[in-house]
């Protein structure tokens, strides 16, 4: 395989030289963690943890790797996501496979795991019937196994569309043992589980909320290279909001509860959403460390 002149000098080329260099010509391209990226590449490429990179930066690299690494690197340039490139992203502390027919787990969908434990936990220490949780949108499935290790007695039913990123989340499912937990649903939304209204103590959905009229302003890499329909929530970003919460009301159990990620600048009109639906009540906003609103939850009100 020929190497490129354009990444690597010509003689031989050890792992610290490597990845200096790899993260410099990122660093050059504008791309926010070159280093990072370099690394987690070439520890990809040679099947070995990150921390080896460092434990053993003198090894040579040969021909052979030194030139499948450029290839790597290549594709970073192009815009192609780390996650895309090595097949797998880092969740909740948890290896998850992706692929481009679902979204990549963002580290900001754990603050909807988190609110999603704690409504689940909250008063409910000693509860021994299972909890019933549905994921809306599932993808890759990442929400769904997270709680599903996260809670002994929960029984999820995740549900997509998409038939391939479904595929995905079966083998994240099966990958972390929690197959008897968790059953999944093709369909849109709530068609998988018409017959069961009344049945969630939870519903949990990290909708598509981009803006179709923002789409320009997104990262190259997720633009291109992640699936539309897990993107774009319609012209203003609400359109599964408008859908989901209504529906929800009529899925969850009295007192259950529904816990959504949201978008940047969408806070006011999802709790207006809400609000308006009515026989909703205790709406609460979780923000991110940055103070941006990420997760909105609402209870179902009981018998008066």
């Amino acid at each position: 395989m020929k190497r490129s002149p354009e990444i690597f000098l010509p003689s031989v080329v050890k792992v610290q030289e490597a990845v200096l260099h790899a993260s410099s010509l990122l660093d050059e391209k504008g791309f926010s963690e070159p280093r990072l990226d370099a690394e987690v590449l070439l520890a990809h490429l040679l099947k070995v943890r990150k921390v080896d990179l460092y434990l053993d930066h003198l090894r040579p690299l040969c021909e052979k790797e030194a030139a499948a690494y450029e290839s790597l690197i290549q594709r970073r340039l192009e815009g192609e996501s780390v996650a895309h490139i090595t097949g797998e992203k880092e969740f909740w502390s948890l290896p998850f496979t992706v692929n481009n027919s679902c979204l990549i787990p963002r580290p900001e969908t754990e603050i909807l795991v988190e609110k999603a434990l704690e409504i689940c936990r909250t008063g409910d220490r000693a509860r021994s019937s299972p909890y019933r949780i549905l994921d809306l949108g599932t993808g890759c499935g990442a929400i769904a196994v997270c709680l599903a290790r996260e809670i002994p007695n929960a029984r999820i039913i995740a549900t997509d569309i998409s038939r391939d990123a479904l595929a995905v989340a079966r083998e994240n499912v099966k990958k972390h043992g929690v197959s008897d937990k968790i059953q999944l649903g093709e369909g849109d939304l709530f068609d998988p589980v018409r017959k069961k209204k009344g049945y969630f103590d939870l519903i949990v959905s990290n909708p598509p909320y981009v803006a179709e009229k923002d789409s320009g302003t997104l990262q190259r890499e997720v633009r291109e290279y992640e699936p539309y329909t897990a993107l774009y929530g319609g012209n203003d970003g609400l359109a599964f909001y408008r859908s989901i919460i209504p529906e929800s009301f009529h899925f969850l159990k009295e007192e259950g509860s529904i816990a959504l990620e949201i978008g940047y600048g969408e806070v006011d009109r999802i709790i207006e959403i809400i609000s308006n639906v009515g026989g909703f009540e205790d709406i609460t906003v979780r923000s991110d460390l940055s103070g941006i609103p990420r997760v909105v939850s609402a209870k179902r009100k009981g018998l008066q």
